[in-house]
């Protein structure tokens, strides 16, 4: 039923979705502003759900988002495609399906990020460049997937725990989705491009420039270009000073 209890938890979950892929974005736009009682909580929640490594995220003012690209576009889709399952009233697919479903859309992400991740453990205990960076635009696609397939596989049993539908009528949401989830990633970037001046994307409209601390960008710890100084790890900074001295990078060192 429209207004089963279920449905109202799923227009809920829609709404929680929008605006946690929102408060990143206004982080950076309240520090620019100096409203850092408004910055500073928002860095300081959001960096228990994400590194916060600013040569992979977007920005605004020349401060990184509070999310780095991945999880931006991750949860941007899983906000858009949670809505449109609302509005359209999907139904589910059958359990095996949807695991199926959610397992081919999750492949990307993970074949990015385990060789992003073994490229940078192979990098470690020496002062050379990892053999693979992923870019903010791979991020971002492999994000927007990896939240596809995560929302069309779980949410739709927010309407139906026993009217299951085939995958074909997923095609034309999954698009819609995957359209509005670029466009919002595209916006992001042309607002980057037109509101700082020193760090910005390699395109008016996608940021595809793979970035090594230390080599091609300057040294920082972690949630650099915030408004608050956190260190998680003080031996990647070391690292990225090492690589800055061996590629003889003066300008990267702090």
């Amino acid at each position: 039923m429209k207004n089963s209890f279920e449905r109202k938890i799923l227009f809920g979950l829609s709404v929680f979705l929008f605006i946690f892929t929102l408060l990143p974005i206004i982080a950076p736009i309240a520090a620019y502003l100096n409203l850092n009682f408004i910055a500073d909580p928002i860095y300081w929640i959001y960096q228990w759900f994400c590194h916060q490594r600013p040569w992979r995220s977007y920005h605004l003012f020349d401060y990184q988002l509070a999310m780095d690209a991945r999880m931006m576009l991750m949860f941007g889709s899983m906000a858009i495609a949670s809505l449109l399952i609302y509005i359209k009233n999907l139904k589910p697919l059958k359990p095996f399906t949807a695991v199926i479903f959610a397992v081919i859309f999750i492949i990307p992400l993970g074949m990015d990020g385990v060789i992003q991740a073994i490229a940078e453990m192979t990098s470690y205990g020496g002062s050379g460049l990892p053999f693979y960076e992923s870019t903010n635009l791979m991020r971002s696609i492999t994000g927007t997937l990896f939240g596809i397939g995560v929302a069309f596989a779980m949410f739709p049993y927010l309407n139906s725990f026993n009217q299951f539908i085939s995958p074909i009528i997923y095609i034309k949401p999954i698009i819609w989705t995957f359209v509005f989830s670029i466009l919002f990633m595209c916006f992001i970037v042309f607002s980057w491009n037109i509101s700082s001046k020193v760090y910005k994307p390699s395109h008016l409209l996608f940021d595809a420039k793979a970035r090594f601390p230390g080599y091609n960008y300057e040294v920082t710890t972690s949630a650099g270009h915030s408004t608050i100084e956190r260190v998680f790890n003080v031996d990647d900074k070391k690292l990225y000073l090492e690589r800055a001295r061996h590629f003889e990078k003066k300008e990267y060192i702090e």
